[in-house]
């Protein structure tokens, strides 16, 4: 599934399918175009629309080019969980995507975002906690409020997941 809404996103991005833009169904429909590919055909398909996006990110507009870096690298480390193989946490992605996190909480009026922004919690455990791949335990344990987390997801495609995640 990852690996079809990877590969999905800059096909859609290339292509101009950008209605209903990260919501579930966007994402389902990468998933569904992708059912019946083989692992090695998403990696082919990827790899050849590789220079055309690499090329064209610098062009895209602000936030949206870290957006997209944001959404790569959650799910990089997401595929990294599932198969035990930890990754770089503090990576050049890694960095893009707290940008756009705290980007992101810069422009919400809650009070929670703000309060967010003012954590001391490690890079890679804030990302993580915002992009919803820590249950409520994992996010307090870090140090963080997992009410506030959770106020300020709750509008996005996330949410704290049940039980933790290891990684």
């Amino acid at each position: 599934m990852a690996v079809s809404h990877l590969v999905g996103v800059p096909e859609d991005v290339l292509s101009g399918n950008m209605l209903g833009v990260a919501t579930e169904a966007w994402t389902q429909a990468q998933v569904d175009r992708h059912s019946n590919d083989s692992l090695m055909t998403l990696l082919y398909t990827w790899e050849a629309m590789g220079p055309t996006i690499d090329s064209s990110l610098p062009n895209f507009p602000k936030p949206i080019n870290s957006q997209f870096v944001y959404d790569a690298c959650a799910h990089e480390h997401d595929i990294r969980s599932a198969i035990s193989r930890p990754g770089a946490r503090d990576s050049q992605s890694v960095r893009v995507a707290l940008g756009f996190i705290r980007f992101t909480l810069l422009q919400r009026p809650q009070p929670e975002a703000q309060e967010l922004l003012k954590s001391t919690v490690g890079d890679f455990d804030f990302f993580r906690s915002m992009s919803g791949r820590r249950s409520a335990e994992q996010i307090a344990n870090c140090g963080l409020d997992p009410s506030k987390v959770q106020m300020v997801i709750r509008d996005s495609p996330f949410s704290l997941p049940i039980t933790s995640i290891s990684e």
